[in-house]
């Protein structure tokens, strides 16, 4: 059983509503990445071979179960964020980051040895 983090936003590569400093990856890439990723009305699995993911920032908000509840999870997503809340905890400005797994990178701040998070726009 696993938990997820809040849920970021899919584009097309070239979509004009993402700014040009996210990385592109391959959608395979992303399916076991992001599996509870909400595709933007630019992109579809199968039609773009390369995707854009935006974190998205969500308001402090209380779990609230959903009906999905992909296979593995260890409960059912969060209606508002697509997340678990599981072992997250709400840092500066209601942002829920994981405290175990890598966290997220925020502006300002500078990527440890594995730069694997992902950055969100804004300050804190």
């Amino acid at each position: 059983m696993r938990d997820y983090p809040p849920a970021p936003q899919i584009h097309r590569v070239g979509c004009p509503g993402v700014s040009a400093r996210l990385v592109s990856l391959p959608t395979a890439e992303i399916a076991l990445r992001f599996p509870n990723g909400v595709m933007h009305n630019c992109y579809h699995f199968h039609q773009n071979p390369r995707g854009v993911v935006e974190p998205v920032v969500y308001p402090e908000h209380p779990y609230r179960p959903s009906t999905n509840r992909p296979e593995g999870a260890r409960v059912p997503l969060c209606a508002v964020c697509r997340g678990t809340h599981g072992d997250d905890e709400v840092e500066g400005g209601g942002l829920l980051l994981s405290t175990g797994r890598p966290r997220l990178i925020l502006p300002g701040e500078i990527a440890e040895a594995d730069p694997s998070g992902l950055i969100l726009p804004g300050n804190r």
